[in-house]
């Protein structure tokens, strides 16, 4: 759905706000409008700059996509 929505990248993803990656989820109905996108971005930066150590570090502190509290 992403991919529908031209984001293909982890360039594009990091760049894409918040509110545009929410709005793709809800569009593709209620099985991905509960996924929360909120550190999606910053993953997908990383991603992109090659901080493969970095990314595995933050998805260790994550919780179904959502920091831990």
């Amino acid at each position: 759905h992403l991919n529908n929505a031209g984001i293909n990248t982890y360039a594009e993803l990091a760049a894409a706000s918040l509110e545009t990656i929410q709005g793709v989820l809800d569009a593709a109905g209620p099985r991905y409008a509960a996924l929360n996108p909120g550190t999606w971005a910053e993953q997908a930066a990383l991603a992109r700059d090659d901080k493969w150590d970095e990314l595995k570090k933050l998805q260790g502190e994550l919780d179904g996509g959502k920091r831990k509290s």
